[in-house]
C-alpha cells in the first residue's frame, strides 16, 4: 500500500469525529490532531488533521511539521508541490488570502469536482468547521496539491538510502570459520544494500 492510499485509509477511519464541545476547537480526538503538530491548545485543525493522518501510516512522513495549512505549502519540497491531476491520498490546498487557507486529502476526483476528506469543517465546507466529514469541492478553487511518493522498496537508515534488491542466493551465516569449511545451509534472502555499497541486514 503506498503512502497516498495508507493516509486516505486513516482519513476514512476518522469521518464523523468532531470537536468537544462543539466550536471549541478542542476535545479528543482534534486535540490528539494538535499535538502531532506540536500544537497543545485550541486553533484551527485542518492541517493538523492532514499530518496525523499521514503519521499514522507507519511510513516516513515527508509533511512540514506545522498546524499552517501555507506554511505547509510554502515551504514543502518543490518536488511534492504541483498543480496537476492529483490522485486518492494526495493533499489539496487551497487560499482565501490574508493567511488563510485549508486543506485536507482527496478521496476520488472527476473532471470539475474533488471528493475529500476534510478536517476543522462542517455540511456547507467552512476552513472553520467543528468535524471531519466528506466535502465536494470545485477544482478551480484548489491552487495545488502537495503529492508525497514514497516507494516501499526503499528505506532509510541513519540518514542514508537503502535500496532493496533481491539476491538468488546467500550462506545463512557469514562467519569466516563456518565458510571454509561448508557447514553454512543456502537459502533466498533479500539484502539491503546502501549505496555506499556496504552490505546491511535490517
Amino acid at each position: 500500500m503506498t503512502l497516498q492510499q495508507s493516509a486516505l485509509k486513516v482519513a476514512i477511519s476518522q469521518i464523523g469525529q468532531h470537536e468537544n464541545p462543539l466550536g471549541s476547537n478542542w476535545g479528543k480526538p482534534v486535540q490528539d490532531y494538535l499535538k502531532s503538530v506540536g500544537i497543545g491548545f485550541p486553533a484551527s485543525w485542518c492541517m493538523a488533521f492532514v499530518y496525523w493522518c499521514y503519521n499514522q501510516t507507519g511510513q516516513p512522513n515527508p509533511l512540514i511539521k506545522t498546524g499552517g495549512v501555507l506554511r505547509a505549502w510554502n515551504e514543502a519540497d518543490k518536488k511534492y508541490r504541483v498543480k496537476g491531476d492529483p490522485q486518492p491520498g494526495d493533499i489539496f490546498i487551497m487560499n482565501f488570502g490574508k493567511g488563510l487557507g485549508h486543506t485536507g486529502i482527496v478521496e476520488k476526483v472527476d473532471k470539475n469536482f474533488l471528493y475529500t476528506i476534510d478536517g476543522n469543517t462542517n455540511d456547507s465546507g467552512s476552513r472553520e468547521g467543528i468535524e471531519v466529514s466528506r466535502k465536494q469541492r470545485p477544482r478551480s478553487k484548489i491552487v495545488g496539491y502537495l503529492i508525497l511518493k514514497f516507494n516501499p522498496r526503499h528505506n532509510t537508515q541513519r540518514g542514508r538510502v537503502i535500496k532493496m534488491v533481491n539476491l538468488p542466493m546467500v550462506q545463512y551465516s557469514a562467519h569466516p570459520v563456518a565458510q571454509r569449511r561448508g557447514w553454512l545451509k543456502m537459502q533466498p534472502c533479500r539484502y539491503p544494500v546502501q549505496y555506499t555499497a556496504r552490505r546491511l541486514c535490517l
